[in-house]
């Protein structure tokens, strides 16, 4: 995937200008969508980053102390000294890693698919059902994607550059300047329905294609072919060869 993002007539705000700079941060973990884990990812590595991540989800919470990284890890102080980088905070990392690790079981599924619209629909289907799979997963994602600068920049970069292809193709009726809202409404949208599910209140399946199907219309989809994308039967994340950090034990 490309790290810069071209939206025509798009104004230059702060929303473009926050995406734009946290990707080219993390450039290195983008740049690598298709690859099976982040570049100069060990193993003790993603032990430790299994452990924080644990941690923030749990502790709702975005520092954490060596002492406790290294007890939840079960590991020596000296093993997270000798394994964390100095090139971005321990958080930022982590929700990198976790942007790398779904965009690339996503693109999978969604890229040999020429609609966007129905890319749409799974891609909000297949994050509401990982969510009701994996809590610690899920967690992490309802606490943080809007809160964290960082953690909203990445997942917006790839929203909006969804939103731009389908704008180009005619399949949403919205205007460039435009797609900063419908980032939100899509990020929001998401973000509160793993709540409503992580709760018990509501069914990944059911609230899943209802998301889905809502979008669609606000995006300019018909209600009738918007129900019906959104009710496909939908595909399974592959499989890929490196662990999620949700499910490494530790």
């Amino acid at each position: 995937m490309k790290n810069s993002i071209n939206v025509p007539n798009a104004p230059e705000c702060l929303f473009w200008l926050a995406v734009r700079q946290v990707v080219d941060q993390y450039g290195g973990y983008h740049s690598n969508m298709n690859s099976q884990s982040p570049p100069g990812i060990n193993s003790a590595q993603r032990r430790i980053h299994a452990a924080a991540l644990r941690l923030f989800a749990e502790r709702d919470v975005t520092h954490i102390s060596v002492s406790d990284l290294a007890a939840e890890a079960g590991v020596a102080r000296s093993t997270i000294y000798n394994n964390l980088g100095d090139s971005a905070p321990l958080f930022d990392e982590v929700a990198a890693q976790l942007i790398h690790e779904m965009g690339a079981r996503l693109s999978e599924v969604l890229e040999p698919l020429d609609d966007v619209a129905l890319r749409l629909a799974f891609g909000v289907r297949l994050y509401l059902r990982r969510a009701y799979e994996e809590p610690l997963w899920g967690r992490f994602m309802n606490r943080f994607a809007l809160s964290s600068a960082p953690l909203y920049a990445l997942l917006a970069s790839d929203v909006t550059r969804h939103l731009v292809e389908g704008i180009e193709r005619g399949r949403y009726k919205l205007g460039s300047g435009q797609v900063p809202a419908a980032v939100v409404t899509i990020a929001g949208s998401v973000v509160a329905a793993m709540q409503l599910i992580l709760e018990g209140h509501q069914t990944w399946r059911a609230l899943g294609s209802e998301t889905a199907e809502l979008l669609l219309v606000a995006f300019g989809i018909s209600q009738a072919e918007a129900k019906e994308l959104a009710n496909r039967p939908l595909p399974v994340l592959p499989v890929l060869e490196a662990k999620s950090l949700s499910s490494v034990p530790i």
